[in-house]
Order: C-alpha cells, then structure tokens, then sequence
C-alpha cells in the first residue's frame, strides 16, 4: 500500500470515499468487508431452496473447489488439501454452507461434472438430509410420547403419523445431481472419436512437425496460422485442429508435395469426416456454456445437434455420436430437477409434446418439484 505507483492509482478513490488505508487498517477493512459480504449472501439464501454448482482443478501443485449458485452468486473457492474423496469434498462444501448459515434442506440440485468423486460427494450429502429428516421427526417427537403418569399414550398411533410425514419430507427434500451439459457433449466427443484415435494422432505428429525450424518460413510468408496442438484437457481440441487445416486446405496440401514427411493426402478423409460430424457437438459446446444457457436450452441444443447429425451421409462417426448421445441423454434425464426444467419450458413440453408420458408428469407434480422450484434460487 505504500507503493508510489499504488498511491498515484488509489489515493484519488480514497480521497473521493473519504476513507484512509494504510498497511495496518488495510486488514481491518478487508476483514470489515468479508464480514460484510457473508451477511449479504446469508440475508440472500435465508429460507431459500438451492441449486449449487462446484467443480475443482489443480494447477501449479495446488488444488482448489470452486462453489456458486445458479442463480449467479458466487460464494468462494476453497483450497483443497487433501486427497479429493467424495467424503472431504461432502466436508468441505457443508462447511461452507454453515459459514452462510445454509441449512441441509435448503439443498436442491447440485450441478457437477461427470466426475465420480463429485457424485458421490452429492450422494453424501443426501445421506446427511435424510439423517436431518429423521432426526427431527423422531428425536424431537419423543417429548410428546408420554402421558402425565409417565407411561405411554398413543404411541402406535403417534409413531404410525410421524412414519408417514418423515416419508412424504423424505421424497421432497433429497438434492439431485444435474450433470454439466458442456462435460456430457465432451463425453459424447471422447467416446465417438476412439474409433479413429490413431489416425488423429498420425495428424497429430505431422502437425507437430510444422512448429520445426526448417517449416516455420513456409508459415511466415503464407501469413497462415499454425494448427493447436490438441491437448486431452481442452474440450473439442481435435476439432479445433482439423477446421485450421480444413480452412487452409490448399495451403497444407502444397506443404506436403514439396516435404513428404508433412504428407496429409492419405488423411483428408478423416479430416473432412471428423469436422463434418463433431461440427454439431462443438456448436452445441459453446451454447452451452453461455451464461444465459439454463438447462432447457441446453436442451434444446443438444436436439439441435442430434438432428444434425442424424442427416449426415456416408460418415463413420454418425453411429458412434448417436449411441453416445442416446446413453448420455438417458443419464441427464434420470434427474428429477433437470425434467422438472423441460417441463416447465412451453417450447418443450407444450400441448401434444411426447417429451413425457403422463405417468412422468404426474410424477413430477405429485413430488411437488413444480412447487420447489418456486423457491429456487
């Protein structure tokens, strides 16, 4: 704080505000401000159901979790210093839900990855819901079970009662994953492109072979760019290959007449396949992660993709997307908050829509999830 350059940057803000910081009110003030903000979120979830989303990643030897609510409140990142079981995950994420004073109950749906230990995590936590359930059924009624005598007064029938609330709280009150739609379309793209991995990677290593000294003239004065690596952890990254080397077709072309080692001409089959069928899954990748794309246009986008790829020709990756997408889409709608979404959507679920048989929509209304998710936040 006692920078030169910081004060030129900062000291007009402070002055306009009125406010002095120096380096030892500067942690009296972020501490102020932390506490500050913790009310704020607390104040904004009080009594409210919630769909949260969480996922992690490591870089650079440490490992992190970041957690938010759907509806766009960010509530922190946490660092993460053990091994990442679904039991310290499941920790850490109530942890962090005590710190805004978020009751069990209050959990709806968690929006994850495919990631086992994400899953598991959740199951957890709705292992914790069901033992809050019961414990407030029956721990608390055990009061009211005697008589004034001290002997038992309708206690079969009191337990019958309190059996049949503790279920009918149970079936509504249990989180639910929601698998990440960008994470399933990757799936699909991981799973339809085994049948053509080594000929991906024979392009691989000629496209490789373009970053050596003796190539890097030919790209200089052509002005075209060098195709991206692909890299396992980057969505799409044979796509994104394949469309520069499509986009500079000729370019590529007359660079392996004259270097036969940067020969294509035995690979532009899968070249023109590939980007022709995962074109659909990567448009539908990046709709999906807009910030204004809630579940039911993913939805939507994900049909739009099916189509497109049911109307491709004589491709090899036809059948292995649309195998892929009908065992994927059978797990998305497993979860009861990602149909309750569709259903709640016209463009979806409108007059005469097959989308949902009608012991389906009696299903969703009976669990009352049309009533929950006016509360969600």
């Amino acid at each position: 704080m006692e920078w030169e350059g910081l004060r030129d940057i900062v000291d007009p803000i402070l002055e306009a505000l009125n406010l002095k910081v120096n380096r030892h009110s500067i942690v009296k003030t972020i501490q102020q401000t932390s506490e500050a903000i913790v009310e704020l979120i607390t104040a904004e979830v009080e009594g409210q159901l919630l769909s949260m989303k969480f996922d992690c990643t490591s870089k650079m030897n440490r490992s992190v979790m970041g957690y938010y609510f759907s509806f766009g409140l960010f509530l922190g990142v946490v660092e993460l210093t053990e091994r990442h079981t679904a039991d310290y995950l499941k920790r850490e994420l109530l942890k962090l839900g005590q710190t805004f004073r978020i009751q069990s109950w209050q959990w709806y749906s968690a929006t994850i990855d495919n990631a086992t230990n994400g899953i598991k995590a959740v199951d957890l936590i709705q292992e914790k819901q069901i033992d809050d359930v019961c414990e407030q059924f029956f721990c608390n009624s055990d009061e009211g079970t005697e008589g004034e005598d001290g002997g038992e007064d309708g206690t079969e029938d009191n337990l019958d009662e309190i059996v049949a609330m503790c279920m009918k709280n149970l079936e509504i009150n249990q989180i639910e994953c929601v698998r990440c739609g960008a994470h399933t379309l990757n799936l699909v793209v991981a799973d339809a492109t085994k049948i053509a991995e080594a000929e991906l990677k024979a392009v691989t290593k000629i496209v490789k072979a373009y970053r050596k000294a003796e190539y890097q003239t030919s790209f200089k004065y052509s002005g075209v760019a060098m195709p991206p690596i692909p890299n396992q952890i980057r969505w799409n990254h044979y796509f994104l290959m394949l469309r520069e080397l499509i986009k500079n077709r000729e370019f590529f072309a007359g660079l392996g007449v004259k270097h036969p080692m940067l020969d294509l001409s035995g690979s532009w089959k899968v070249v023109d396949d590939y980007h022709e069928a995962f074109a659909p899954l990567y448009d539908a990748t990046i709709a999906a992660q807009k910030n204004d794309c809630v579940i039911s246009q993913f939805h939507l986008e994900w049909l739009k993709a099916y189509g497109r790829v049911m109307k491709l020709g004589d491709n090899r990756f036809r059948t292995p997307i649309l195998q892929s997408m009908q065992k994927r889409q059978k797990t998305l709608m497993s979860s009861m908050p990602y149909k309750a979404a569709l259903f709640m959507d016209p463009r979806l679920n409108f007059n005469g829509s097959e989308l949902f048989l009608n012991p389906e929509k009696q299903k969703i209304v009976v669990n009352t999830y049309l009533f929950k998710t006016s509360a969600i936040r």
